[in-house]
C-alpha cells in the first residue's frame, strides 16, 4: 500500500519528467555524452531515478541508447521509448529529447489541474476521519474518539496512496483529458518523424483511455500508416466533432503536427 504521500508525490511525474528531458537536451546540444549526463543528474526524484540508472548503466557498458531502452522496459513508458530510439535512429536526437521535455510539460500543466480538482475530495476524507468519530466523545470517552480519529488519520496517511491514484485516475480519465494526451502525443511523435501508424499506436497507448487504444490497435498497420487519420480514427471513442474537424483542415493543409498542438492546448484550455 503507498503511502498518502508518496500518492500525491506521483501526480508530479509530468513535472519531473519535463525537467530531466529538458536537461538531457541542454546536456546533449553542448555535447556531453550520455554517461556523463546522467551523472550531472544524480539525486534526481524517485520516478526518474530509474532512467537515469538505466542510461548510466548502459552507457559505462557501451550499450547504444536503443538497446538501453529495449532493457530497460520499467525505466521509461512505450512513449518515451519510441520516441527515443526513433532519434537515435535518425539522428534526431536532439529534437526528440526537446520534443518529449515539451509533451511532459504539458502533462505536467494537466495534472496541475488534477491535482486542484483532487483537493476537495482528499480534504473532504481528512475531514471526515476527525469529524465522523466526533460523537465518541459523549457516548465514550474522548479518549476512546482520540484513538479511532487517529487510527482513521493515520491509516488515511499510510494507506491513502491508493485512495489519492484512483481519485487521480478518476478524475485524468474523465473528458476531455484523454483526448487531450493523445492529441498532444500524437502531435509530438509525427514532429519526431515516426511512421503514422507508430506514431497513433504511441499516442493511443499514452491517451490512458483503454478504449481509443483498443480501437486503434484493431485497425491494420497498413491502413493506418496508408490512410488519412481523419477516415482510420472515425468511430474511435473519446475523439471529438471538435477533433475530426481539425484534423481534416490539418490534413488538407499539411500541418498535421502543429494543428494537433494548438488543438490540445485549446482542449485543455477548456477545463481549467
Amino acid at each position: 500500500m503507498a503511502t498518502w504521500r508518496a500518492g500525491w508525490a506521483a501526480l508530479d511525474r509530468g513535472r519531473d519528467r519535463a525537467a530531466f528531458y529538458r536537461a538531457w537536451h541542454a546536456a546533449f546540444r553542448a555535447g556531453f555524452p550520455h554517461g556523463k549526463t546522467m551523472a550531472l543528474l544524480d539525486g534526481q526524484p524517485a520516478p526518474v531515478v530509474p532512467a537515469v540508472g538505466a542510461v548510466a548503466a548502459g552507457s559505462a557498458n557501451g550499450a547504444t541508447l536503443s538497446e538501453i531502452v529495449a532493457r530497460s522496459p520499467g525505466a521509461f513508458d512505450a512513449f518515451e521509448a519510441g520516441l527515443l530510439v526513433a532519434g537515435e535512429a535518425s539522428g534526431s536526437l536532439e529534437a526528440s529529447l526537446r520534443l518529449l521535455a515539451e509533451h511532459f510539460t504539458g502533462e505536467d500543466r494537466l495534472l496541475r489541474l488534477v491535482r486542484k480538482q483532487m483537493a476537495y475530495p482528499m480534504m473532504t476524507a481528512l475531514a471526515a476521519a476527525v469529524i465522523g468519530p466526533l460523537p465518541l466523545i459523549w457516548v465514550a470517552t474522548p479518549l476512546v474518539y482520540l484513538v479511532v480519529a487517529g487510527g482513521a488519520v493515520g491509516t488515511l496517511l499510510w494507506q491513502g496512496g491508493t485512495l489519492v491514484s484512483r481519485v487521480a485516475d478518476r478524475y485524468a480519465s474523465a473528458p476531455p483529458r484523454p483526448l487531450v494526451r493523445f492529441t498532444r502525443a500524437l502531435a509530438t511523435t509525427l514532429a519526431a518523424g515516426l511512421p503514422l501508424d507508430q506514431a497513433v499506436l504511441l499516442a493511443a497507448g499514452a491517451s490512458g483511455d483503454p478504449a481509443l487504444e483498443a480501437h486503434v490497435r484493431r485497425v491494420e498497420p497498413r491502413r493506418l500508416a496508408t490512410t488519412p487519420l481523419s477516415e482510420t480514427l472515425r468511430g474511435a471513442p473519446g475523439l471529438t466533432h471538435d477533433f475530426f474537424a481539425m484534423l481534416a483542415v490539418a490534413e488538407a493543409s499539411g500541418s498535421l503536427e502543429g494543428s494537433l498542438h494548438k488543438l490540445a492546448n485549446l482542449l485543455e484550455d477548456g477545463f481549467r
